[in-house]
C-alpha cells in the first residue's frame, strides 16, 4: 500500500470519512510525478476536494480534475496578481456554466508586492477593477466567490461590504485577529481556516478561532501551500486538513468529529448544494 496513504489514514484515524477541503491547487507542477498518488488519497479519505484556479490556465487546469476525479471540483478567477489588462476577466463568465465549477476565485486584492518600482496607482486600480467585474459575475450567476486578500484588508472589505447581502463566499486563508474576524462574518462571508492556525506565530488567530461561532468556519489546506504542523516544510495536501481540524478542535475545547461535522456543513452549503 501507498506509504503516504498509510501515513494519511493514521491522520484521519478516530475522525469520520468525510471531510473537505474547500482550497487547494492540485494543478501545480509540484504534483507532477505522483499526482495519481495524491487523487488515490484524495478519493479514499476526502468527500470533496475543491481545487481553485489563479488565471484562465489553472481554472482550465483544475475544471479538468474534476472532470476526472468524481470527488473533485473547480473554482475559477484569476487572482490579483495575475491581472494585466481589465479585459483579463472575459473568459471567467465563459467557465462557470462548467457543471463542476462551485465557485469564483480566486480572487480579491494583494498589496504585497507593490513598491516605488511600480505604477502603484495603477496597479491598485486594475485590481480592484478586476475585482469588481468578477463580483459582478458572481452575482449575475449565483456564485459564491473565493477571496484572497493580502495587505489589502480595509479595501478588500469596503469593497466586498458594498455586496453585502446579494454574494455570498470565503474568505480564504485568514490570519486577522477577532476584530477583523467579526468585520468579514458581518458581511455574511465565511473564514477559511487552514495550517496556518498551528502555527506558533498564528496566536492573534488561534484566539479570533476559538472565539467566534463554529458555523461561521470551513477549513481549507492551500495545497501545496502552508503545511500544518508537523509538516511545515513539506509539500501540502488536501488530506492535512485533519490536521486543521484537530487544531481548531483544540483551541475551542471541542471535539474533532463536531469540528468537521460543521464545518463540512458550512462548505457543503456554501459550494456543493447545486452540484450534489
Amino acid at each position: 500500500m501507498d506509504q503516504k496513504l498509510l501515513l494519511a489514514k493514521e491522520c484521519f484515524r478516530g475522525s469520520p470519512n468525510a471531510m473537505i477541503d474547500t482550497h487547494s491547487h492540485l494543478y501545480f507542477d509540484s504534483y507532477d510525478e505522483d499526482r495519481l498518488e495524491v487523487m488515490a488519497r484524495n478519493m479514499a479519505l476526502l468527500d470533496a476536494v475543491i481545487t481553485v484556479g489563479v488565471d484562465e490556465s489553472t481554472s482550465q487546469k483544475a475544471i479538468t480534475l474534476s472532470e476526472k476525479y468524481p470527488n473533485m471540483y473547480a473554482a475559477v478567477g484569476l487572482h490579483p496578481e495575475e491581472i494585466a489588462f481589465p479585459t483579463d476577466v472575459l473568459w471567467v463568465e465563459r467557465s462557470v456554466s462548467h457543471k463542476k465549477v462551485v465557485a469564483i476565485g480566486e480572487i480579491g486584492l494583494d498589496y504585497s508586492k507593490l513598491s516605488s518600482e511600480h505604477d502603484v496607482e495603477s496597479t491598485v486600480t486594475n485590481q480592484k477593477n478586476a475585482f469588481r467585474a468578477q463580483l459582478e459575475i458572481a452575482l449575475r450567476t449565483n456564485l459564491p466567490v473565493v477571496i484572497h486578500s493580502r495587505d489589502a484588508f480595509d479595501d478588500t472589505l469596503e469593497i466586498l461590504t458594498a455586496y453585502k447581502g446579494s454574494l455570498r463566499g470565503v474568505w480564504h486563508s485568514f490570519t486577522g485577529d477577532v476584530e477583523s474576524m467579526q468585520k468579514v462574518i458581518r458581511i455574511g462571508f465565511m473564514i477559511g481556516i487552514n495550517g496556518i492556525v498551528t502555527y506558533t506565530s498564528a496566536q492573534p488567530l488561534q484566539d479570533a478561532v476559538s472565539r467566534v461561532e463554529l458555523s461561521h468556519l470551513v477549513l481549507e489546506t492551500d495545497a501545496p501551500f502552508l503545511p500544518p504542523v508537523p509538516h511545515r516544510g513539506e509539500r501540502n495536501e488536501p488530506y492535512m486538513v485533519t490536521l486543521v481540524a484537530e487544531k481548531v478542535a483544540s483551541l475551542r475545547k471541542d471535539t474533532v468529529e463536531n469540528v468537521i461535522a460543521q464545518t463540512d456543513k458550512n462548505a457543503q452549503k456554501l459550494f456543493l448544494e447545486r452540484v450534489l
